[in-house]
């Protein structure tokens, strides 16, 4: 069996993706998530389990969609960890602000 290359990357690239950071940035977001769900209970809401699954999921979905920003940009990783959790602390907010911005570009049908 050929040995791998000392600069091969551990995980497949698939199309410039590098999956495993990308998979980082995610739990980095969900992160941001938890820690926004939290404040939000410190505020004096009350517990929703279904609240909690959505507003973390939101993270996620917003942490994913900047790390393949950043990564098509070739934002360093520390600029791009720093970017996910903010985008995971923001969750649903953030995808809302990206769909009108692309909405007012004309690239979306509404």
């Amino acid at each position: 069996m050929p040995s791998r290359p000392p600069d091969a990357p551990v995980v497949p690239v698939a199309h410039g993706i590098d999956w495993l950071t990308l998979l980082l940035m995610v739990a980095i977001a969900l992160w941001g998530g938890v820690v926004s769900y939290l404040r939000y209970l410190a505020k004096g809401a009350r517990f929703s389990f279904w609240f909690c699954v959505s507003h973390i999921s939101s993270a996620g979905l917003a942490g994913f969609c900047v790390a393949l920003l950043c990564q098509d940009n070739h934002v360093s990783m520390p600029l791009t960890g720093v970017a996910c959790a903010i985008a995971g602390h923001m969750g649903a907010e953030l995808i809302k602000i990206i769909e009108d911005r692309v909405r007012a570009r004309g690239k979306v049908a509404p």
